[in-house]
């Protein structure tokens, strides 16, 4: 997609100054038959004339489906693991999320409860189930990204059909709820942006409060009662 082909093209053009070694990984989720085996062609194809070390990595969704799991949060479960074996110590994990999927991330986070660490968990940087995780074009949107492409010279990407489908959560809040909100709202989007790095500030803060807070070997219910709830939902966590 243009958001993945962008976040390629910057890191390529960045890696010898920046002394790091860049590898492209493509994900087949095993969910668009022939359409995705043709993606994966794709990304191999424009990694060879990029002359950039790519591999294509089969997670087959469908047949690894834990019970009462969607596909959704099954396909975010194999690619965690998947990145697990892949990312040593010494890598890092450049992925392509833009702002309107941070603005999607705040709206699935909320539905579902989330405190602020939750609402703002799509960060810049972050450590991600034993990885770091670096979002360099997460302030960028879909618009302005797909313009620096075709001011690059770039006006070729894949589209993922099932991107229009709004079976899934993520897509129904892409194509239709935002789209609303934007049509009656349109300062709404950048408000919810700028009320995410609020958020991201006051979950910091936080977090490093809950790091500062040791329990000892035998906590007492004294011990979890003193706390600020803020404070010990998070120091349970850890």
């Amino acid at each position: 997609g243009p958001d993945s082909l962008a976040l390629l093209l910057l890191l390529d053009s960045i890696k010898d100054g920046a002394s790091f070694r860049l590898e492209a990984v493509h994900f087949e989720h095993g969910l668009r038959g022939q359409e995705g085996e043709d993606d994966a062609r794709w990304c191999e194809g424009l990694c060879a004339k990029l002359r950039i070390p790519f591999r294509s990595l089969s997670l087959n969704v469908p047949e690894n489906l834990c019970p009462g799991e969607g596909i959704e949060a099954a396909a975010r479960r194999l690619r965690i693991e998947a990145w697990r074996k892949l990312a040593d110590k010494d890598s890092v994990v450049a992925l392509g999320h833009n702002s309107g999927d941070r603005a999607e991330n705040l709206l699935l986070r909320l539905f579902r409860g989330s405190n602020s660490s939750g609402l703002s968990s799509m960060r810049h940087v972050q450590s991600l189930e034993g990885f770091t995780v670096v979002r360099p074009i997460l302030d960028f949107s879909r618009t302005q990204i797909e313009s620096w492409l075709k001011g690059k010279g770039h006006s070729e990407w894949r589209t993922d059909s099932s991107n229009l489908e709004s079976d899934y959560k993520r897509n129904f809040i892409r194509n239709k709820l935002l789209p609303s909100i934007n049509a009656e709202m349109p300062f709404a989007i950048e408000g919810m942006l700028q009320s995410l790095r609020t958020l991201e500030d006051d979950a910091g803060c936080l977090e490093r409060m809950a790091e500062g807070c040791e329990a000892p070997p035998e906590p007492t219910v004294g011990f979890w009662s003193d706390l600020h709830p803020a404070v010990r939902c998070r120091v349970l966590r850890r």
